[in-house]
């Protein structure tokens, strides 16, 4: 490990691993077991893959534009487009990197600056279904361009995520954004307990996937009031295959933007 990661001994693989954990934000299940040292090599690796990964010069602004063509891909099947989506973000100076989950991780997701031109998005995956995959990509996009500024910025772990102030803000930034606020609320109003049906017709009217628009309208609601088995049954929340989930780990870009 200490040649892996190029440190003397423990003790300082142990510095490098706590020191990733202060400078990502990161969505972390803390309900679960976590090693702040499997988190932190985690966080070593993909940031490794991503100073592979070449981008155009960052600026936050660029992500309004990215987040827009992002958002109109969540109806097509996610390998179909995961390259023009990392192509994409390149463009705005973000490299996006998956990463398998690592043993005690419990991390979603996490983003941070790795220089004043450089961003990196590192998605694990965790939950392989296609709403939890743009949640996440989004609820970490919304990282950067609400709490993040500088490259020495710090980020204190949090016990209890629902309490982080910052968490909560991106989750909301997220799913605002994916499925426009205004618009579900007038939809909640007239279908507050709405059938697969419905809520397919509602995902097609706002421009997202149904998958998407169900996980939105449920956890603003604070329960499953869509059935997610009745959805997958139906086909209107797919899963990431064994096979999809290896083609994104194993196809990480490496080419150069123009």
């Amino acid at each position: 490990l200490c040649r892996r990661f190029a440190v003397p001994d423990l003790l300082m693989l142990g510095k490098k691993a706590e020191d990733n954990l202060l400078a990502m934000t990161a969505y972390k299940d803390t309900q679960q077991k976590f090693s702040r040292i499997s988190g932190g090599l985690w966080m070593e690796l993909g940031c490794c893959a991503a100073e592979r990964i070449q981008v155009k010069p960052y600026h936050r602004d660029k992500l309004d534009v990215a987040v827009k063509e992002r958002r109109e891909r969540t109806q097509t099947k996610l390998v179909d487009v995961i390259q023009q989506v990392r192509q994409i973000l390149a463009e705005a100076g973000v490299a996006l990197v998956f990463a398998p989950i690592m043993k005690q991780s419990a991390f979603r997701g996490c983003t941070r600056l790795m220089s004043p031109t450089k961003a990196v998005i590192i998605h694990s995956m965790k939950y392989r279904n296609l709403a939890q995959f743009w949640l996440i990509l989004f609820h970490e996009i919304a990282h950067l361009r609400l709490h993040i500024s500088d490259v020495k910025d710090v980020f204190a772990e949090y016990e209890v995520r629902k309490d982080d102030a910052r968490e909560k803000e991106a989750d909301e930034w997220a799913q605002d954004t994916l499925v426009y606020s205004d618009k579900l609320i007038a939809f909640s109003a007239r279908c507050p307990k709405p059938t697969p049906a419905q809520i397919e017709a509602f995902a097609r009217d706002v421009k997202v996937h149904t998958a998407i628009a169900a996980e939105v309208f449920n956890k603003r609601a604070g329960d499953e009031v869509i059935s997610y088995s009745r959805l997958t049954q139906l086909g209107l929340f797919p899963n990431l295959s064994e096979d999809e989930a290896a083609f994104l780990w194993k196809n990480n870009p490496l080419e150069s933007v123009a």
